[in-house]
């Protein structure tokens, strides 16, 4: 089995370098580790500390010239952070109906979602087996997946999409270098900054956004 799962992922790699070498396009596998907290924009609300997440999926690069790029793909995304609520929350909603939150409870949210980012990426010229990159673009967050523990044992790992907006929108920007390993095959690293502009959360009263910093690893074809 593994022998096969071997040979599939080099058909997979010969099939992407040779379609890259024809179109400008090269595609790439990202496994990024991930810290998320939550930032929000009113006194009656605190962040109160992030949360380690991962970033897997798959990207694209589109070359419409020798040094630049636009740059997308398409992951599943895990973050989320917590909350306090200095005055408690009301009826605040979980699969199984809502709950009050008591006041200055630490609320977590522990979210997923599908990420689009489309952007700009900017090169230099190959030092050796080096070449350096800039990236800046935005990002478009479609949430698939919602949970929270609360610190007053109001909700336990439950459910809680109906507290969480569906799409969250934001930026990035972020920096790294890629390495040549020979043909079109490169590992690639660097570090982002990921920012939110919308409310993350359905409570008209604040806005809360995500933020988040990705150290960003992966093979490109």
């Amino acid at each position: 089995m593994k022998k096969q799962i071997a040979i599939y992922f080099f058909l997979i790699t010969i099939t992407f370098s040779a379609y890259s070498q024809e179109t400008g396009v090269r595609f790439g596998i990202t496994a990024d580790p991930v810290i998320s907290w939550l930032n929000p924009d009113v006194s009656s609300v605190d962040s109160k500390g992030n949360r380690l997440g991962f970033n897997i999926g798959l990207t694209v690069d589109k070359f419409f010239a020798n040094n630049y790029a636009l740059a997308t793909g398409i992951s599943i995304f895990n973050g989320g952070g917590s909350l306090s609520y200095k005055n408690g929350f009301t009826d605040f909603d979980k699969n199984n109906g809502s709950v009050d939150v008591s006041p200055n409870a630490k609320v977590t949210y522990k979210l997923q979602y599908l990420h689009i980012p489309v952007g700009m990426k900017l090169f230099t010229n190959e030092i050796g087996y080096s070449t350096f990159y800039g990236q800046l673009g935005f990002n478009t967050m479609f949430n698939v997946k919602s949970t929270g523990i609360s610190s007053d044992g109001k909700i336990d790992n439950e459910n809680i999409s109906k507290e969480v907006n569906f799409i969250n929108l934001g930026y990035h920007i972020g920096a790294g270098v890629e390495y040549g390993l020979g043909g079109n095959t490169r590992l690639t690293a660097g570090l982002m900054f990921m920012n939110g502009f919308t409310d993350i959360t359905t409570l008209g009263s604040d806005k809360v956004v995500l933020q988040n910093i990705l150290i960003k690893l992966g093979v490109i074809f």
